[in-house]
């Protein structure tokens, strides 16, 4: 399901779903969502701050600010270092149903 929320596929689940099902797989949708933009927010707007650093600097603070292996921390080293790829950050972030450990 995550991976049809994140590409935008979620309303061909919907039609062939019960009513009764539907409000709540709508809402574990948004969840799944939002989440999901909270941590591409965190870790873009964290490269955006600290761009103007040097390379080591910025791993260095990354880490300590962000710490490493965090997602936020992949996003912002990702984007620094100019090959963030998102879609496979998605698949990272489904296969370890980074939803549940946010919560």
């Amino acid at each position: 399901m995550a991976s049809l929320v994140l590409h935008d596929q979620l309303d061909d689940l919907l039609q062939v779903l019960p009513e009764h099902m539907r409000a709540g797989v709508i809402e574990k949708g948004e969840m799944i969502r939002q989440i999901y933009l909270k941590i591409m927010k965190e870790g873009t707007e964290y490269y955006e701050r600290n761009k103007h650093l040097q390379q080591k600097e910025f791993a260095l603070k990354a880490i300590e600010e962000l710490g490493r292996g965090s997602d936020t921390f992949s996003i912002a080293m990702g984007m620094y270092a100019g090959h963030f790829n998102e879609e496979k950050f998605i698949e990272g972030f489904i296969a370890k149903k980074r939803w549940e450990v946010s919560n």
